[in-house]
Order: C-alpha cells, then structure tokens, then sequence
C-alpha cells in the first residue's frame, strides 16, 4: 500500500494528496510538486510558503529494500487552483530544498585566501545550513582573491564547486531533513547495500522485487584534449604557461578545448611549497642558470675597467650576489617560490650597501649603457689564477650542501674568473674580500631558508597578506577538471526502476543484462532520479547513470559574470599610510559596490597599475595615492583580475591648476610625503606668445636649472 503524505511548520493537516513528482539531478535543486485536496477553500497560503515543509512517499513494493523516501525543506510555492465551497478544493504547492533560498538572494562580495570549500562553508554558514564534506579538503588551494559579482548565492557557490571538480547531493535524514551532501570524489563511494538491481525485460511479472529496466546506453563524442592558459607578469612575457591534459590515444585528441582563463594557475602557496619548489627548480637547472649569471656578471665587469670606477665594482659584486638567487630562481627558472628565496638574499644585501641600492642602480646603469663591450677584449688578457679560484672555492664552498649554495659557489667561481680575464687579479682579490660577507650572507641566508623549509614570503611588500604564484601544476589539474566536466557523461545509460532509494550519488551494480560491460561487478553512479505518482499506487521511476570507472566531474555550466566595461574605485591602505604600494608599484583599491570594505589594506589584492610608458628599468611612475580615485579594468572581464587603467580627478581630488582658467597649462605636480607639506611641479605654459617650461616648488629638478 502507497503512503503519501504532507507536513507544514504551522500544523496544517487538511490536504490530501493526489498526484506528485519529484525531479532530482545530481549538483541541482530537487524540486517536489504536488497537487492535494482539501475540505477548507480558504487554507493560510502566507503560514505555508517559505516555512518548513516535508513530503514522505512510501512506494509500497513489498519486497523492496528501500521503498520510502522522505523530501523535506520549504515550500517555494502555492495556489488555490480550484475552490469548492461544497466539497474539496485543489491546491498545488512546490517543495524545495532550504538551499533554493540561495537563489532568491543576489550579491556582490570578495573573497580573499580562501579555498573553495571555505568559500561555500562561508555562504552557508548564513543560512544554518550545515553541510556534509567527503573531500580531500587539504588538497584544495587557498585562491588570494575571488568575487561573487551580480550573481546569486546559489549561482557563485554553484560556479566555484563546478570549476572545484565538487558535485552535491541530498540525503534523507528523518531528523534534519534532506542534507546537502558534498563529494569530490562519488565515484568511490560504497554501493547500496543489497544485492545488485535485477534487470527485468518485462517488470509486470515481477513487481514486488526490485529490478531496472528499459535499461538505454548511449555514447557520445566528447572533446578529448583540454589546454588551459593563464599569464604571469612575474615571468617572461614569451613563457608559455599552460596546463592540458595527456592524450587520450583517439581521434577525439583532435577535439581540443584551448581556454584562456586569467587568474586559473594563481593560488596560495603554503610555507612547504615554497621552500620545496625553490629547491626542485634550481636543482632541475644548474647549468642554465651558471650560464646566465655569467652573463650578467660579464655585461657588468665590461663596463668598469677603468680604475676610476673599481668601488662601483665592489658594490656591482655584491649587487649580483644579492641579485643572484632573484634573477636565476625567478627570471630564468621561471620559479614561484625560488622568486621569493631569491628576494631574501636581495633584501640582505640592500641592507649591506646602506639603503643606496636605488640610487646606486641607476648610476650603475647608466654606465653601462654608455661603455663599449668590446673593451673587455682590448684590456688586460691575463690569464686566471689558480689562487683566486681556490680562494673563492674556500670562501664559498660551505654553502654546498644546498642547491642554491651549489649554484652560488660555481658562478661566484666563474664570475671571479670573467672579471681576472678583464681587469686583472689584484683586483678581483680586493673586490672578493670586500665581497665575502655580501656573498656569504646572501648565498647562505637563501640556502638556510630552503633548507629549513621556512617562508620567505613575508619579505617582500607584495607578500604582506601571502604569497600568491601562479603554479603550473595547479593549472593542470584545473585543466583535468575541465576535460572531466565535459567527459562525464560520455557513456551513460538510462532505465525505469522501482527502486525509490536510487538518489543521485548512489552507486549500484545490475544483473542479468545481455551487454558485457552492464554485470554485477561494472559500479554505476546515479546522475538523475524522477518519479511520480497518485494515491491510487500508479507509479513511474525513471533514472540516469555513468559509468563509475572514471572520475565524475560536474558540468561546468554556471557562467562567470563577465565585467564589459571599466569602473572607479579608491584607492586604500594602512591607516594613516599616504602611499601604499609593494615592488611592482603595485595599489589596492575598494569597489564603491563593496559593502564589507573597510578602506585598508583588505579591501582587495594588490593591482598593477598602468603607466604612461614602460619598460625595462625606464619609463614613468606614478604611484597612485591613498583617497585617489582611479580606473579599474579587468583581465577577459573577469572580476578576479582587476588592473587599474588610470587616476581621475574628483571633488575630493581636485586638478593641480584653477579650470578653465589654466585650460593651456599642462604640468607635473607631486605632493609631498607625508604630510603634503609642500608641491613640486613642472609646468609647461602652452598659451600663445607664453610658450615656456620651468620648475616650481621645493625641489627643482637639476636638469632643468641648468637649462635655465
């Protein structure tokens, strides 16, 4: 015997119902509608819709292992369809889970380093709707930023499960209703219990046992080959990076699926990754990166054979040794977490050479735009001394047990040779002396860092709240989840059942089918589950299922807002900071849409800002302020990769000069910091018969009073 039956918070007990179906998909809302009757033609819809509310259906196959199912959550919807004075009148009303609520609410917020289970574990929290994991949540990388920008709860929490390779599900749970239920993995799960479902060609014969059939397989073409591209401004800009997945050995490897997507290989790294992955990339490339910084240490011994400039010399070597780790780790290696070892002996030596490093920089390379290389060739074409290279072996070689230590002794070695062969030995003996404490404080800091595993991150002005990498491996599992999204249902196969407890996320096996690849021993995963049915026991169950020998992936089939135009932001810091900037010259900004920004130094991840001209080592500069207004565009639209465009005026911010009334002047004014005690500018009067340049304020520049 059929048991149907309806529960409400508020206690209403009068309809009956008639006629139901449910639809449930895996990594979609279950949806329960239902038709009942009731003697009352004038029921409380206000007490009903949006309170809790449960279906309970009980098939009534005797011998069936599971034949009750229980849906419960709130009523979404209901209506008086027909109203009968005298008798019973009809009501439709939807059941939904309390997750539907998700959908109802639509808002922009960012997300700062978290992962994605934190991200949705967040979300829910909101709404006291306690979740059930079974991931490796470990596994996951924290993201340093992502933003939920004009969608629903449900619509970004939907989006970053599926990009995260997570599907979800309910679960009966005759106390708590249906629970949400979170997998990344349910292709492993334990099968139900039992013995496999029997496949009955003509089920009228065998009702009261549980069975499948109208069993229907099918096979599709899917693309077979995934690559994925992302870009780091940290790298060359002629690096590659991408992440695809392995052939697969069909034509479908043809039916490749190239994605472009900004901000995918960017994660978190945690303390071990970096320290690993700065030991891993130097030992990979020992030779690549000898060559090159002999090669950059050869361009600089060129450029100072003259006597005059032989403590520009003392200070360029223990430039490269500060330099050494931050240019091979990170230029040539290409490596995230070698950039940051890198920039621990750089910061060390900037501290040995008195804070002069800037300064001393543009100097040093301006000679060495101006000295002919050739002159290396015409100079002294001593030969090495063996001395000297035993001295710099025995200076260096304690630092060997490290990779980094290896690296540093053979190029120090090398470059000590390079600079013999151009300026003779009595002065490399004086440059090494001079240099030992440089080396040996920027070679073993580096190397004592990677070997103790500690992070170096916090270093560098742009780590102050993590450091944030683009990781290669992280794009290529982001790329296997693409390729697992669109290949999931390749193979699939479709039934009838009568078995009520076949919710998506099951896992079952069958028996009894004529097709090989359909026995007792192939697991099958549940993707889909729809029945309906009246009082009267006719009832209909129909069902969807994937091969459970390969992973399962969601669809991706949420679409990620995409951002057309630019938009305005402040620009924020540290209370009581004027400028607020790391090593790239980089801002952070608040949205005027954000509404948990507190303008600090959280309000967003640092963006790069766009310059007037650029490039290497020359160009323009102007650090937008805390309090300015500034252009913000974004990376192929996605909101996860803000960069600001430009600065705008205000009434906050005014313009440097009076308008219209200095309409022909164009200028260069700076405010002193801190305080803004005083302005520096250079104007240039553009009106007719006033056509001059000259200085103002505190500081005038020195080239221009010459010319004056």
């Amino acid at each position: 015997m059929s048991i149907l039956a309806l529960s409400f918070e508020s206690g209403e007990s009068s309809l009956s119902v008639r006629r139901f179906s449910v639809h449930e998909d895996m990594s979609s809302l279950f949806a329960v509608s239902i038709w009942a009757r009731s003697p009352n033609d004038d029921i409380d819809i206000s007490s009903i819709i949006g309170h809790p509310a449960s279906f309970r259906a009980v098939s009534g196959y005797a011998q069936a292992q599971a034949s009750e199912r229980i849906w419960s959550g709130i009523c979404s919807h209901m209506e008086l369809v027909q109203a009968e004075s005298t008798g019973l009148s009809t009501y439709y009303l939807r059941i939904v889970p309390t997750l539907w609520l998700l959908t109802q609410r639509r808002n922009n917020k960012i997300f700062q380093r978290k992962s994605v289970p934190d991200i949705v574990d967040e979300i829910l929290v909101e709404w006291n709707i306690e979740p059930t994991w079974h991931i490796d949540r470990p596994s996951y990388h924290k993201f340093e930023y992502r933003v939920q920008y004009g969608e629903s709860d449900y619509a970004f929490m939907s989006r970053l499960l599926e990009e995260a390779g997570i599907s979800f599900g309910f679960d009966d749970d005759p106390e708590k209703g249906s629970k949400l239920v979170l997998w990344d993995a349910p292709q492993h799960k334990e099968p139900r219990a039992g013995l496999p479902l029997r496949y009955i060609d003509k089920p009228n014969e065998a009702s009261e046992m549980e069975f499948v059939s109208q069993v229907r397989v099918s096979e599709e073409v899917r693309p077979g080959k995934v690559t994925v591209r992302d870009f780091d401004f940290r790298r060359n800009p002629s690096f590659k990076l991408m992440g695809d997945t392995p052939a697969l050995g069909t034509f479908e490897d043809k039916l490749e699926q190239y994605v472009y997507a900004p901000s995918a290989f960017k994660v978190l790294q945690s303390k071990a990754e970096a320290a690993a992955g700065a030991g891993h990339k130097a030992a990979g490339m020992l030779d690549d990166a000898k060559h090159t910084l002999i090669e950059k240490a050869d361009a600089k011994v060129t450029a100072l054979v003259n006597e005059e400039v032989t403590e520009l010399l003392n200070k360029a070597l223990k430039d490269v040794a500060g330099k050494f780790a931050a240019d091979i780790s990170g230029d040539i290696l290409g490596g995230i977490s070698g950039e940051i070892a890198g920039n621990v002996a750089g910061k060390v030596v900037s501290d040995i050479i008195h804070g002069d490093r800037e300064s001393f920089d543009l100097h040093f390379e301006k000679i060495l735009r101006d000295k002919v290389k050739g002159t290396i060739n015409n100079r002294i074409a001593g030969k090495v001394d063996e001395k000297v290279t035993k001295f710099v072996t025995k200076t260096l070689g304690k630092f060997g047990k490290g990779k980094i230590g290896q690296v540093a002794a053979g190029a120090m070695g090398d470059l000590a040779k390079e600079a013999t062969k151009a300026i003779g030995g009595k002065v490399v003996d004086k440059v090494l002396g001079d240099g030992k404490q440089a080396a040996e404080n920027a070679a073993g800091k580096a190397m004592k860092m990677l070997e103790q595993g500690q992070s170096v991150a916090g270093l560098l002005a742009g780590d102050d709240k993590g450091a944030a990498r683009h990781d290669e491996k992280a794009g290529k599992e982001f790329a296997a989840r693409v390729a697992g999204s669109m290949r999931s249902g390749k193979k699939r196969l479709s039934f009838e059942t009568n078995a009520m407890d076949l919710k998506p996320g099951t896992i079952f096996s069958m028996s009894g089918h004529t097709r090989s690849d359909l026995g007792p021993d192939t697991k099958l995963l549940v993707t889909s589950f729809a029945v309906e049915g009246t009082q009267d026991g006719e009832w209909s169950m129909m069902s969807s299922a994937v091969f459970a020998d390969q992973p399962y992936r969601p669809l991706m089939k949420t679409p990620r807002p995409k951002i057309e135009g630019i938009q305005s932001a402040i620009v924020v810091g540290p209370k009581g900071q004027e400028i607020h900037t790391d090593e790239h010259g980089r801002v952070r900004v608040q949205f005027h849409w954000d509404r948990q920004g507190q303008f600090d130094d959280e309000s967003s991840l640092w963006m790069r800002v766009g310059q007037g001209w650029g490039g290497p080592g020359y160009g323009m500069m102007a650090i937008p302020r805390v309090g300015t207004e500034v252009m913000v565009g974004f990376l192929d639209g996605n909101p996860d990769c803000p960069l600001v465009l430009g600065q705008v005026f205000s009434t906050t911010s005014p313009v440097p000069h009076k308008l219209p009334d200095n309409k022909t002047v164009t200028a260069w004014r700076g405010n002193s910091s801190p305080g803004g005690g005083g302005f520096n500018e250079n104007p240039i009067r553009g009106h007719e018969g006033q056509r001059n340049a000259f200085p103002a304020g505190r500081e005038k520049l020195a080239e221009t009073r010459q010319a004056r």
